[in-house]
């Protein structure tokens, strides 16, 4: 019985991390400047910004502009824009890093990811999920 009700708590803490809205890293950068070095390269001047419910992905993106500026953004991405783990729509992905044309923006390289923080360069777990794996080896500890 006890196993049972370690496991349904261990479960119900795992549940309860993944209802939570999904946290991405965003920023927007244009050109050779600082804030597309930023953008690109420096996490900490990066904004962590919870997603709006409808979001299920994190992305990060480079694009082309006009053949000449180049732009990096990250930021939230609902579903419907990413096939398996790319951006598919330019125009929504030139919108996010604020193109105004998007007639002539193209995607370079890009990334979609489904986890909290994914979109950071580095894989980091949610706290929750964390928090349950620890409650799980100490149940473990105690029940035996």
């Amino acid at each position: 019985m006890k196993v049972i009700a370690c496991l349904l708590l261990v479960a119900f803490i795992y549940c309860v991390g993944h209802v939570a809205s999904l946290q991405c890293y965003a920023c927007t950068g244009m050109g050779t400047g600082t804030d597309y070095d930023n953008c690109l390269n420096k996490m900490d001047t990066w904004n962590l910004t919870t997603c709006p419910a409808n979001t299920t992905n994190c992305f990060s993106v480079k694009l082309m502009l006009n053949s000449t500026y180049q732009l990096y953004g990250r930021g939230c991405a609902r579903q419907s824009q990413c096939s398996t783990s790319k951006l598919t729509n330019a125009t929504a992905a030139c919108l996010a890093v604020g193109a105004s044309d998007t007639s002539s923006c193209t995607i370079t390289s890009s990334r979609c990811c489904t986890s909290d923080k994914c979109n950071g360069g580095t894989a980091v777990l949610p706290q929750v999920t964390m928090i349950s794996a620890l409650i799980a080896v100490s149940l473990a500890a105690v029940l035996q």
